[in-house]
């Protein structure tokens, strides 16, 4: 066994243990980037949560025409 398989076969043994952490990790963070990025994108209120229209980039487009915004 050469020294380079050995060290293809450690690096390949490293990302298999480290796979399930680093799944983990992206399933936990990417679901509420994701969830929070729909939301941003629709007129969601907290009366109707299951009533929320596509509304696009209206949102960011009214909240960066408020003056209270830049102030």
């Amino acid at each position: 066994m050469s020294l380079f398989s050995s060290l293809d076969l450690r690096r390949r043994t490293g990302w298999a243990f480290a796979a399930p952490g680093l799944s983990a990790l992206a399933i936990t963070m990417g679901f509420p980037l994701l969830y929070a990025l729909a939301i941003s994108l629709s007129s969601m209120t907290l009366l109707k949560p299951h009533l929320a229209p596509f509304a696009g980039l209206d949102n960011f487009l009214s909240i960066m025409s408020e003056s209270l915004f830049w102030h």
